[in-house]
């Protein structure tokens, strides 16, 4: 009878074993802040190019909560060589030459974590990006600094899918998005596309005890 017993309670903590796993990853996640690096590469056309790659570096702060959370980004593109970082790329400012070399951006979005499927944490968000293009007007362009300027800063809608991967306090993330631009704007020939990859860490919980 007391195997019986012994038995019994040894299969019922095995039983709780994967709702206390799933507890304890739902602690290291919900209610905390998050700090990470990342980079990246956006396909985005002009003028002058069509699906143009540029690649990124970033950082990002995440705050969760329980299903949602918010996450703030700041990330530097090179547009044309990434290693001396001192490439370019040609587009238009009414009709006239315009040299892009970098563009900064920050940005905002609301993130939703549908579900849980263990350590990985699917999300989706929308929000919004400012972006800032660092501009040389070529020898021999007759484009006007003053439309050159309006044309080189802008705010873009911003939708992201990713997913996260919960290992302790270091996560490992991989996220797209899409950002579409307005008319008058020097990446205003479609829309743009990131893909990112990057580490999260886990400073701590977001809540006061």
């Amino acid at each position: 009878m007391r195997s019986i017993r012994c038995l019994t309670t040894g299969l019922a903590l095995l039983a709780m074993l994967p709702a206390l796993a799933q507890g304890q990853e739902g602690r290291r996640f919900q209610n905390s802040w998050f700090w990470g690096v990342k980079a990246g590469n956006t396909t985005y056309w002009t003028t002058s190019v069509r699906h143009a790659q540029a690649q990124s570096i970033g950082a990002e702060w995440l705050l969760t909560r329980k299903k949602g959370g918010l996450l703030l980004g700041y990330d530097q593109t090179y547009f044309g060589s990434f290693l001396d970082m001192s490439g370019s790329e040609r587009s238009t400012v009414n009709g006239n030459a315009v040299d892009m070399h970098y563009m900064r951006r920050v940005s905002a979005l609301g993130i939703a974590f549908p579900r849980e499927m263990g350590p990985i944490r699917p999300y989706v968000g929308l929000g919004a990006a400012l972006n800032f293009i660092q501009t040389e007007i070529p020898a021999g362009s007759a484009a006007r600094p003053d439309s050159v300027r309006e044309q080189s800063s802008g705010a873009a809608l911003l939708a992201m899918v990713g997913a996260q991967y919960q290992l302790r306090r270091m996560s490992v993330f991989g996220q797209g998005s899409v950002m579409p631009t307005r008319e008058g704007f020097l990446l205003n020939r479609s829309a743009s596309y990131i893909v990112e990859f990057g580490l999260r860490y886990n400073f701590g919980s977001s809540i006061e005890k």
